[in-house]
């Protein structure tokens, strides 16, 4: 999984959206109203895709 941040001005979603099409098995997720330290800005959002993408089998 790619997490992006919709508000990240050092790296926008396009960066992210070029390295989850280089990975086969990638998907990309956005998170809204986060910036660089989207941990910080969207704990929940964030816990809970990383929760969802640790549950999905390989």
């Amino acid at each position: 999984m790619v997490l992006a941040e919709c508000d990240d001005p050092i790296t926008p979603v396009e960066a992210h959206r070029a390295l989850a099409d280089a990975v086969p098995t990638a998907r990309l997720a956005v998170v809204e109203q986060a910036g660089h330290l989207r941990p910080l800005d969207q704990p929940v959002a964030t816990t809970a895709l990383l929760r969802d993408w640790l549950a999905y089998p390989a």
